[in-house]
Formats: structure tokens, sequence, C-alpha cells
């Protein structure tokens, strides 16, 4: 956590904290405060194509 809070605050460009920041949440039904972390997005993708498969 140290490294990332020295990243977001000094070490990274703006734009490396934005994209960084970014990918952490995912908004999948467009609604205002309906975000869920991007690896438990991955999480219900694999267990779709399991299904599927």
């Amino acid at each position: 956590l140290l490294r990332l809070q020295r990243g977001l605050k000094c070490a990274w460009t703006d734009q490396t904290v934005k994209a960084d920041m970014s990918s952490w949440l995912v908004n999948t039904t467009g609604q205002e405060n309906r975000w869920i972390p991007t690896d438990l997005y991955q999480e219900h993708n694999n267990l779709l194509i399991k299904k599927m498969h």
C-alpha cells in the first residue's frame, strides 16, 4: 500500500494515476453507485463462461 500511495502522490504522471484508478471499479449497469471491483466482475464473467461451455 505504501508503494501505491507513493505512486499516486509523487511518482506517477497524472495520466498514469487516472488510468490506474479507472481500472479498479466497473459499473456494468450505468446506474449511480452500482460499482463493483474489476476482479469480482471478472469472476462473474468466468462463472458465466463455465456455465455456457
